[in-house]
């Protein structure tokens, strides 16, 4: 980002501001579930049934626990989705303002879900669980990485090395073998250093999948959002969103349709400036502010009218919306500019 400290005071600010909401909502659901105990056991109150449709929500009370548990963590969780080849893995990098050390290329590259939180340069590792429901309990292994962090710089390729051993697809296994699925589940948690993850971010890289892929990708994207409830980032390339996106998303929702409903952003991932027809270098930066408001504004539409949001419960709006682009970066000041820089109109 073309200015870290600023990028990250604004970010400190959000999370603080996304903290305390948390607290009063905890304290207001700790009040309503003692109440509603109280209701429930009231020696007085004999028969509710008749009340079923207007107390139903009080007696259940399924979405107040699930509420509950969603805010429990006092950390922010992201979660990364989108088809193979939508620009996560690079994305997620710049966010953290790491090196590239998550796979990446043409196709499916690998096939679990791996978790990005912050330790610091002596206490730098890789801890591999069997699934993501033993997170709990004992790693099956620990690999550390604070070697690579001894120079005067983070060796990122070393690290890079490692971690393709863990997460990079095995090309000798079909993904309709059940040795495929066992692989899949295995879930890798990478403590690094990282200005921003210290902030109290917790980052989800998700593999990319299709509505004919192997189940298990659904499953432990399923797995995911019922354990730890986090903000769903979708991120597609194509502005019109082509059969691919179309064909993720899809995949995502039908994965998900037994859970409660959790947030979606949208996020057009490869918005190559050098591609916006009135992009100009030689232009002022409030032209292009200007420039990029109408951009923005264009390829909300062209989401709004794709298939996955005309198809699903979003309506005719989506809320949560914005445009990026990691190869941008080097177009300076517009890259960063446009990378920083948000709509409230979106949001």
């Amino acid at each position: 980002m073309s200015n870290t400290t600023d990028h990250e005071q604004k970010l400190s600010t959000i999370i603080q501001s996304n903290t305390s909401i948390c607290d009063t909502i905890r304290h207001n659901v700790d009040r309503f579930l003692s109440l509603r105990e109280d209701l429930l056991n009231n020696s007085n109150i004999k028969d509710l049934s008749a009340y079923n449709e207007i107390l139903s929500p009080l007696i259940e009370g399924l979405r107040v626990e699930q509420l509950k548990t969603r805010i429990a963590s006092t950390k922010v969780q992201l979660a990364f989705c989108g088809e193979n080849s939508s620009g996560k893995s690079a994305f997620i990098q710049t966010f953290l303002g790491i090196g590239k050390i998550l796979p990446s290329g043409d196709g499916p590259v690998t096939a679990r879900i791996t978790k990005l939180t912050y330790a610091s340069a002596s206490e730098a590792s890789i801890y591999i669980w069997k699934t993501l429901r033993d997170q709990t309990s004992s790693p099956e292994s620990i690999v550390s990485l604070s070697s690579y962090f001894d120079g005067d710089k983070p060796n990122w390729a070393g690290i890079a090395s490692v971690v393709s051993t863990h997460l990079r697809r095995p090309i000798d296994i079909d993904e309709t073998e059940d040795a495929f699925a066992e692989w899949a589940r295995t879930f890798v948690e990478i403590r690094i250093p990282s200005s921003v993850l210290a902030l109290g971010i917790e980052v989800y890289d998700t593999p990319g999948f299709l509505m004919d892929d192997a189940k298990v990708l659904k499953d432990i994207l399923h797995d995911l959002v019922e354990l730890i409830h986090p903000t769903i980032v979708f991120m597609y390339a194509n502005p019109s969103t082509d059969d691919a996106a179309n064909s993720c998303f899809v995949a995502m929702t039908t994965a998900l349709q037994d859970l409660d409903s959790s947030s979606i952003f949208f996020l057009n991932s490869k918005a190559d400036i050098a591609q916006m027809k009135q992009f100009k270098r030689t232009m002022t930066m409030p032209d292009f502010l200007s420039m990029l408001e109408d951009e923005r504004a264009r390829r909300y539409q062209l989401l709004l009218a794709s298939p996955f949001i005309r198809n699903n419960h979003f309506g005719e709006q989506c809320s949560y919306f914005d445009l990026c682009s990691v190869n941008s970066q080097i177009i300076k000041p517009f890259g960063p500019k446009m990378n920083e820089t948000y709509n409230s109109t979106y949001h």
